[in-house]
């Protein structure tokens, strides 16, 4: 998921290549029209579809044992979504830095709780409020 500006200049060229080829490739007025009009209702379906587009599919790591949130945890711990509609959230460790992360892939924008539970059942607790292209977590 790539959030705006990214990407801009080239999906100017593409929209524009995909208007001007048919004014430059066919010689025919009548087979230019039918080329420019497929070429602006490609564009209009396309737009339609980016526009109304609302879903949230990105993964991310959402904690760091040990990080800027204090918690200690490794796989032992069970991690949850309050609402699992928002997506799902999963513990591994990471080799690079030798340490365990909860991930986190996320379906849709909305406000939650983040639940980490220790083996004796030590719950903590954490609101996190999912962005189209972001997130912020705090402790509860």
């Amino acid at each position: 998921l790539m959030a705006f500006p990214s990407h801009l200049l080239s999906t100017l060229f593409c929209l524009l290549t995909i208007i001007i080829y048919p004014l430059f490739i066919f010689n025919d007025k009548k087979v230019k029209k039918i080329g420019i009009a497929i070429s602006t209702f490609i564009i209009l379906v396309f737009t339609i579809f980016a526009i109304k587009d609302d879903k949230v599919f990105y993964n991310t790591t959402v904690l760091v044992s040990g990080g800027s949130e204090g918690v200690i945890f490794d796989d032992s711990y069970k991690v949850s979504l309050k609402d699992e509609e928002y997506g799902r959230v999963y513990i591994t460790f990471e080799k690079n830095i030798e340490d365990y992360m909860v991930n986190a892939e996320f379906k849709k924008p909305g406000k939650t709780e983040v639940i980490l539970e220790s083996p004796s059942g030590e719950k903590i607790v954490f609101s996190i409020n999912i962005e189209k292209s972001t997130y912020s977590l705090e402790r509860k």
